[in-house]
């Protein structure tokens, strides 16, 4: 069940952010990439993905990251939502509906 929700958030992140999913899921620190990454993150930790489960889905999809790197990436979406509008109004789009 929970891969099926991290599926959807993955196509989703894509499709808001105009990428593919190699582009997503690859060892670039291009700022696409890893914002592509902090909002998966951050989407899967708010439907009580664990962050191993989160750690799984990512290797599955051919990207090891560390759960500290999970971790930080959820801290630092959640301060990006605290201090921009338009971020927050992006993961309630991404939200809505799954």
């Amino acid at each position: 069940m929970k891969k099926e929700i991290f599926n959807k958030y993955v196509d989703r992140v894509c499709h808001i952010l105009d990428m593919d999913e190699d582009t997503l899921f690859s060892r670039t620190k291009k700022r696409e990439s890893v914002d592509g990454r902090l909002l998966l993150y951050y989407l899967c930790h708010k439907r009580d993905m664990n962050i191993v489960y989160i750690q799984k889905h990512m290797l599955n999809k051919g990207l090891n990251i560390s759960r500290s790197s999970i971790y930080n990436g959820i801290d630092r979406a959640g301060r990006m939502i605290s201090n921009d509008n338009d971020y927050k109004k992006t993961i309630k789009d991404l939200q809505d509906g799954i």
